[in-house]
């Protein structure tokens, strides 16, 4: 027996290894497959970011051992291969340890997990691996856990459903009782998903007594959701049999509850409760619920009813609009349309019911007729709107403008506004135009004669809009205008000037530039003057829309708000070229500067305060008396300087620096008119001086009869010249010679005689003349070195040369004396004569 059953035992051995190692080989590929899902897996919950990094790295650890165990040398499918079992064991240890981790996982997310519902959903996520031994067990413990969440589903559901059954949560426009099914069934499909999960797990939990009790209770709940259903159903049912005949018996139409006599408004008269009957078929069917026949007969026109609802709703929705916006102006125009619509709506009031047939034409027909009047009226009022649309456009686009912060010069801001106002006005020309055509437009639409009083009555409706549109865009712009000018405004906004102007001398005058008053062109009232012009011209731009003649400019001009705006425009202009004046006033008060005459101011101030003297003529003013005057004209140029080169009047900025520079230079002439005369008063008087000791010096110089010669001449000079000459000479030079010693005699006698007579008045004039002097060096103003030399020696000069005329006149003592006698003589001699000629 010993070698029979060894033998016999060979194959079953052998069968039995074989069969292990293509298990070994198998079960190798199987847990490839089954962690190879894990690269896929996504945990949610607040845990969910942590634990699926956790998963990814077991995963990414699988992929090192597995690709640890495919880098063997050897055949795995090879019988004999020495080293497989082993490297087998080592893998599987790994993958023992990575399951392991993974049961941890996997259990931490479940106690994440916060409903049935999504533990559910992370069971199935790990499809396939909860098999493994290990995961298995670590599932298992939660199995307890899973009943119970079911069992308070349960609970909460059936608490859900007894609080809410009277009043069932529907979705938007949901009908009552269709919502309400949907509402219940919402609640089963809660319970019998986890339910049908639970029963296809393995027999230990549906074994668990927890499972049992709670499956129980989910039979109750489920039990009496569906006896609500079918109730809801059954009530349902009774009430459409009194609901669907009775209510397609009612007129198409009725009058609206907002409805009056005067203002007829209708409403389309389909029974709220068809409605609803329609829609919760509609529902019922679509949750596979079976309708009554009533029902479902009418659900058969449900698109029928639909279409003329809608068409009804549209017709209603016209006429109503209708009703509400035309005017009465309008009325007159369409009431023959409106006349005919009549009938046929009265019609839909009283007559045709849902069960008729021709229902479609009638609605047909009378929609037609109302589009047809909804359409004329909206083209008369789109022509009416597009017409205002055309006038509002110049309540934007003004007929003046201004760059922010600009301030123009008076050129720029002339140019610039009469631009901008030939472009409106070019604008408002083609809009009376384009308006012109919107209401040729009407008039062919409504096919109304116009000379009928219905056209006429609206033709004058157009033009008070058109008449209000000119007014509107012209009070407009005079406000924006008034916003640029008004001083208030303009302080509350931080705004600056608009216009610079500038203050000047143009002798004799004081001006503006440019004018601020008048009517001429060029000044600014002027310039605003036109504006307003300008702006009223916009009534003649548009022929009257009745006559086709004519314009507007006399509405606009008897417009009281336009007027009020206007007038309000030129008063603050006005205002502010008053304020301007009032700024001008300031410097008005120096207007002496320029208009007095210098010359004959200066010479009313030496006549003034000068002194006369005996002999007739007179003496300057004193010193001080020019002081006072100097520095009386040099403070006026000091105030002058401190008054401001430039003010902001309202919306005028005023420039008054070229006249500061002129009354500055004016007041300077007046210190020169002073500074002038006494500067050359002193250059004169020592020109003057120097002048009179230089002849007076060469005349004492000179000499005279007897001088040169012996003693005996100077006691007998001329008998004594006589005698000397008488051998070089003739007779004839003799008596030259003496004649012209006899001259220089004389001369000297009256240059001595001009040195007594001016002493005095030469005496007292050098300290005057100094004092003159250093006042002018005080006031800047500096003499020339050469007369400043002079001025320092002259007195000593005039000094010397009395001096030397008193010596002069001892040595012509003799002379003089002597020729006294001679002329005694010849006087004496002469006396004679006559007597003799006399007797």
């Amino acid at each position: 027996m010993g070698p029979a059953c060894s033998f016999l035992s060979m194959p079953v051995r052998m069968f039995m290894y074989m069969l292990l190692f293509i298990v070994m080989r198998v079960s190798v590929l199987i847990v490839v497959l089954q962690f190879g899902k894990l690269e896929r897996v996504e945990v949610g919950g607040t845990k969910g970011k942590n634990l699926t990094s956790a998963i990814k790295q077991v995963h990414a650890d699988f992929l090192t051992a597995q690709e640890k165990f495919r880098q063997i040398t050897y055949d795995v499918m090879d019988v004999g291969a020495p080293g497989f079992e082993a490297d087998f064991h080592t893998f599987r240890e790994v993958v023992r340890e990575l399951e392991h981790r993974l049961g941890a996982l996997i259990m931490q997310a479940f106690d994440d997990c916060t409903t049935l519902s999504s533990t559910f959903k992370l069971l199935e996520s790990f499809e396939g691996l909860l098999e493994r031994d290990a995961i298995a067990a670590e599932v298992a413990k939660k199995h307890k856990d899973m009943v119970d969440s079911f069992a308070a589903d349960v609970a909460e559901v059936h608490e859900l459903f007894m609080s809410n059954k009277a009043w069932p949560v529907l979705s938007k426009n949901a009908p009552p009782h269709s919502g309400a099914v949907q509402w219940v069934r919402g609640l089963m499909e809660r319970l019998q998903e986890p339910m049908g999960k639970l029963q296809s797990m393995d027999a230990s939990v549906q074994e668990m007594p927890a499972f049992k009790a709670a499956q129980h209770s989910y039979e109750a709940v489920m039990a009496e959701m569906q006896q609500y259903e079918k109730a809801l159903v059954q009530d349902w049912c009774s009430q459409v049999d009194t609901t669907s005949e009775s209510k397609l018996h009612q007129p198409l139409l009725q009058f609206h509850e907002d409805s009056t006599a005067d203002l007829p408004l209708l409403a389309v008269n389909f029974d709220p409760a068809l409605v609803r009957l329609l829609r919760e078929t509609k529902y019922f069917l679509l949750l596979k619920i079976e309708v009554p026949g009533s029902a479902s007969d009418i659900f058969q026109h449900a698109d029928k009813y639909r279409q003329q609802i809608a068409s009804l709703d549209l017709m209603v929705t016209l006429y109503n609009k209708l009703q509400r916006t035309i005017l009465p102006v309008e009325r007159p125009l369409v009431s023959a349309k409106l006349d005919a619509a009549e009938p046929a709506l009265q019609r839909g009031l009283e007559e045709l019911v849902w069960a008729n047939d021709g229902i479609d034409t009638y609605i047909k027909e009378t929609l037609e007729i109302v589009k047809e009047l909804d359409g004329i009226l909206t083209t008369i009022k789109d022509n009416v709107a597009n017409t205002l649309d055309l006038l509002r456009t110049f309540e934007r686009n003004l007929m003046f403008d201004r760059k922010e912060g600009k301030v123009y010069t008076f050129d720029e801001l002339s140019d610039s506004s009469a631009s901008l106002i030939s472009q409106r006005h070019n604008e408002m020309r083609d809009a009376g135009k384009e308006i012109g055509k919107l209401l040729s437009s009407s008039n062919r639409v409504l096919k109304v004669s116009k000379a009928s009083p219905a056209w006429k009555a609206y033709v004058d409706y157009v033009s008070d809009m058109v008449i209000s549109g000119f007014a509107s865009a012209i009070t407009h712009t005079t406000q924006y205008l008034q916003q640029q000018l008004d001083p208030e405004i303009l302080a509350k906004s931080g705004a600056g000037p608009l216009l610079e102007v500038e203050l000047e001398l143009a002798t004799p005058d004081m001006v503006w530039k440019p004018e601020l008053t008048g009517s001429a062109k060029g000044s600014l009232q002027a310039l605003v003057q036109k504006w307003l012009m300008s702006f009223l011209e916009v009534g003649g731009l548009i022929k009257r829309l009745d006559t086709g003649e004519g314009s507007y400019a006399k509405e606009l001009e008897e417009d009281y708000e336009v007027a009020a705006e206007l007038d309000q425009v030129l008063g603050i202009t006005l205002a502010s070229i008053r304020s301007c004046e009032d700024f001008k006033g300031q410097y008005m008060k120096y207007d002496y500067l320029w208009k007095q005459d210098l010359n004959q101011t200066l010479q009313d101030f030496l006549e003034a305060n000068g002194t006369k003297n005996a002999d007739g003529s007179r003496e300057d003013p004193p010193l001080s008396k020019f002081e006072e005057q100097i520095q009386k004209y040099k403070a006026i140029g000091q105030e002058v300087a401190s008054l401001p080169g430039s003010a902001t009047v309202g919306f005028i900025k005023i420039s008054a620096k070229p006249l500061k520079s002129s009354l500055s230079t004016w007041a300077s002439k007046w210190v020169y008119l002073f500074t002038r005369y006494l500067q050359d008063k002193v250059v004169n008087s020592i020109g003057e001086l120097y002048s009179f000791m230089d002849g007076a010096d060469s005349t004492l110089a000179r000499k005279v009869l007897g001088e040169g010669g012996d003693e005996e001449g100077a006691e007998a000079p001329a008998q004594h010249a006589v005698e000397e000459d008488a051998e070089a000479d003739s007779a004839e030079k003799k008596a030259a010679k003496q004649a012209e010693y006899r001259r220089a005699l004389y001369d000297m006698l009256s240059c001595m005689r001009d040195v007594r007579k001016r002493s005095d008045r030469t005496d007292a004039m050098f300290d005057p003349l100094k004092d003159t002097a250093a006042m002018l060096h005080g006031f800047g103003i500096q003499l020339g070195d050469n007369v400043l030399k002079q001025l320092e020696s002259a007195e000593f000069k005039w000094k010397g040369l009395k001096k030397k005329m008193l010596n002069r006149r001892e040595q012509l003592a003799a002379l003089q004396q002597a020729e006294a006698v001679e002329i005694r003589r010849q006087s004496d001699a002469f006396a004679e004569r006559v007597d003799d000629y006399r007797k």
